[in-house]
């Protein structure tokens, strides 16, 4: 380490540190400027102090859905658009109707649902008739050998009638009534096979119906009333905002037409760019704050999900998403925010305005206020901070930096003082480099030893020829005088002559 401590005669001796082969602190000669010179820069210091860095790291971002959570509404059958109920932004509810159409498959649809219960009723009632007149036959039948049992039954009791004859009109009797069970069964079997077969259709078509958003108010009333349908909603399957429309009235769709987009905006991605600094302080599942510019009094919570694996070559960012809470549905898609991610290492550290540092070739130095002037610092750059840097080398607390004029103080020290060693890459020996850098900067001072001599003969010319014209119009201007008293004597003594 060598040691140099500032004089206020124009040349420096500071503490400078060596970090490899590229010192840190300050170096060159002191700037001194005046009172008028500091206001005309707008010139301010602020004094070194440690502060605790951010907890967050700040960005900006744009409010996106969430693909997983948005679905396309499609049509259910191909048809004409009648009517469309909802508009971009509205929200919808699941089940909601967004628009009506008219189609010839919900007509023939519901035509053979009419059809079919139509037919499957009659059938049923043609059984039941059929089956009616045999069963009353079969029962008349009962009857009459019921009554002849009694009959017989009586007189063998008197000793009139054989045993033999009671015996097979016992059996008819049996018979006729196995025979009347037997049309009866059948009958309930048939009527019930049929009903069966009309609720099987009826729920087969019904359910078509319903697929096709017809409810079963409509179903029943087209059913009772033998009527056809002739058109049938569109309803939301799920609620969420609409944030995208192709349905038009009057338009012919097919069933695979996209007709709306429906976002659940509960949720939503703010999707942003990260500075590459900042991504070892930076974790899924931290937790982030949103703000948008339309909400300035609201605040949104959410957490980091998402870290991009690939930086930018062009802006030196990374790309990261956070998921956010939205419940209320103030956040819309589209919207720029300004994003806060909370990190979890707090630490002590010397952090400037970025307008403070001067970056040329990659290099950086602040100016130091020091007695006489304004000195340059040569220092490293830790952490981006949002507008501010972490200064890791070359400052300490209680010094007074430049926070806004360092680069006029860099063009003035270039341009008067020749700092070009400050901005080039040093190594230890490297002498004939630092010889030639010096070379350069009095080779610069003399070009504008030069460009101002130059300027001053011109003034001094400029100078001069107005000088001379003056006087050249101030001689005019006196002989026309002459001239006009020589012209007014000689016309009196005419007159008086």
């Amino acid at each position: 380490m060598v040691v140099f401590l500032c004089s206020g005669h124009g040349y420096a001796q500071s503490t400078t540190s060596f970090v490899g082969s590229e010192p840190t602190g300050p170096s060159g000669e002191v700037i001194p400027l005046s009172g008028m010179a500091r206001a005309a820069i707008g010139l301010q210091l602020e004094t070194v102090t440690r502060r605790p860095l951010p907890l967050t790291i700040e960005t900006t971002g744009k409010v996106e859905s969430i693909p997983l959570r948005e679905f396309i509404q499609h049509a259910p059958l191909a048809g004409r658009i009648t009517n469309v109920r909802v508009d971009l932004g509205d929200n919808v509810s699941a089940g909601e109707v967004m628009a009506t159409v008219d189609s010839p498959e919900i007509n023939q649809l519901a035509a053979a649902t009419v059809q079919n219960k139509s037919d499957l009723e009659s059938e049923i009632s043609g059984a039941e008739s059929q089956y009616g007149a045999e069963i009353d036959q079969a029962r008349v039948q009962v009857n009459l050998w019921e009554g002849s049992v009694k009959r017989e039954k009586r007189l063998f009791e008197e000793g009139i009638l054989a045993q033999k004859a009671l015996l097979e009109s016992q059996a008819q009797y049996k018979l006729a009534k196995s025979k009347l069970e037997a049309v009866i069964q059948k009958k309930d079997i048939s009527v019930h096979a049929l009903k069966v077969k009309l609720k099987v259709s009826q729920d087969s078509l019904s359910s078509r119906l319903r697929q096709l958003g017809v409810s079963d108010r409509e179903i029943d009333a087209a059913i009772a009333n033998q009527r056809t349908i002739l058109s049938v909603p569109i309803r939301c399957i799920r609620s969420g905002v609409v944030t995208d429309t192709q349905a038009f009235v009057g338009e012919g769709i097919d069933s695979k037409d996209p007709l709306f987009r429906i976002s659940d905006l509960r949720e939503v991605w703010v999707t942003g760019d990260a500075y590459e600094d900042d991504m070892a302080r930076m974790k899924v599942g931290q937790l982030a704050t949103v703000k948008v510019a339309a909400l300035s009094d609201k605040s949104f919570r959410g957490k980091l999900v998402y870290i991009g694996r690939e930086v930018s070559s062009e802006t030196r960012t990374l790309p990261v998403r956070l998921q956010i809470d939205n419940q209320e549905i103030k956040l819309k898609p589209g919207m720029f925010a300004s994003v806060h991610i909370e990190t979890s290492d707090p630490t002590l550290a010397i952090i400037v305005p970025r307008e403070a540092v001067v970056d040329r070739t990659g290099h950086h130095i602040v100016f130091l206020e020091t007695k006489g002037g304004y000195q340059a610092c040569r220092v490293k750059v830790g952490r981006s901070l949002g507008d501010n840097l972490e200064i890791t080398q070359g400052l300490q607390t209680g010094q007074r930096v430049v926070v806004r004029g360092a680069f006029q103080l860099a063009a003035e020290m270039l341009k008067s003082h020749g700092g070009i060693e400050l901005f080039d890459q040093p190594t230890q020996g490297d002498h004939l480099a630092m010889e030639d850098a010096e070379q350069d900067a009095i080779e610069r001072n003399r070009l504008y030893s030069y460009q101002a001599l130059a300027l001053a003969v011109l003034a001094a010319f400029v100078l001069g020829f107005a000088i001379s014209a003056i006087f050249q119009r101030s001689a005019k201007q006196n002989k026309s005088k002459e001239s006009g008293h020589s012209s007014a004597a000689d016309s009196e003594r005419i007159r008086r002559g």
